[in-house]
């Protein structure tokens, strides 16, 4: 790569991928980080964007880390307890997973639409293991991609499905549900408090992408399907306290907790 200042336009790609991608980046000035990526370093440095709008945006900053951090952790037991294991990322936007978490074995597709996945590659090269589908996760082409290898499959859709209406949240587990058997599907997901009061939020009031979907715990998730299992539910709030700031004495208090959680729900498509 060039010494100089690489830039590249924008276009088509979503803003909100770079709430996340800025995250991850600044996040490697902490000591220590909540996890490292230099890719989102190096990302930053390159792309002609006013970042700076984001300075204050430090809930988001930790939020997302925390949350990335997490899933991590969840896809690595999972590719460690299946060899053959097949990740889906939905909605990826620019983040390098795949690079914090390759076994060395696994299968992995990240999803998005085009633009984002031109970007991506400006950065980050596919391989025999690691595939960019440029499409959009409410089409059916990555479920048979998926469905092909016959594999144990964990999807993740991380900091997407807050921007869909209801229906379409609904009719993408749904079809997933009902393709997938057995896949374990991790999202996460904020109340719907948060999603009417999207315009304060410290990042996304910059942008031009309001929240529309939120739940209010998990028996929202099984009633949209009662075969989605929910194993498991992780409150961001209630790890790395000390980068909460005074946010986390707040969210002590439980009914302040539940509206301005954003969870981490681990669910299981069941047979019918």
């Amino acid at each position: 790569m060039s010494q100089e200042r690489m830039k590249h336009q924008l276009k088509e790609v979503s803003e909100t991928a770079l709430i996340t991608l800025w995250s991850r980046a600044v996040e490697q000035k902490e000591k220590p980080p909540i996890l490292i990526d230099k890719v989102a370093v190096c990302m930053v440095e390159q792309i002609d964007y006013d970042f700076s709008k984001l300075d204050s945006a430090w809930k988001s900053q930790v939020g997302v880390c925390i949350r990335a951090k997490l899933i991590d952790e969840q896809v690595s037991v999972f590719i460690e307890k299946n060899s053959d294991a097949v990740v889906v990322s939905l909605g990826a936007g620019l983040d390098s997973r795949f690079l914090r978490v390759d076994n060395g074995k696994v299968r992995w597709y990240d999803v998005d639409l085009a633009p984002v996945i031109e970007m991506k590659q400006k950065f980050i090269q596919p391989e025999d293991r690691y595939t960019m589908l440029s499409c959009s996760m409410f089409e059916t082409e990555w479920l048979e991609r998926v469905l092909s290898h016959q594999a144990p499959t964990f999807i993740i859709m991380e900091g997407v499905l807050m921007y869909f209406d209801s229906e379409d949240v609904s009719d993408l587990l749904v079809g997933i549900v009902e393709t997938l058997v057995g896949a374990t599907i991790v999202f996460d997901s904020i109340h719907p408090y948060l999603v009417s009061h999207s315009d304060k939020h410290d990042s996304v009031k910059h942008m031009n992408a309001p929240f529309k979907w939120g739940i209010k715990d998990a028996s929202e998730i099984t009633a949209i399907d009662s075969r989605l299992q929910v194993m498991e539910v992780k409150s961001l709030f209630d790890f790395y306290p000390k980068r909460w700031r005074w946010v986390w004495y707040v969210t002590r208090i439980s009914v302040l907790k539940r509206l301005m959680c954003g969870c981490i729900y681990t669910t299981l498509c069941q047979k019918s």
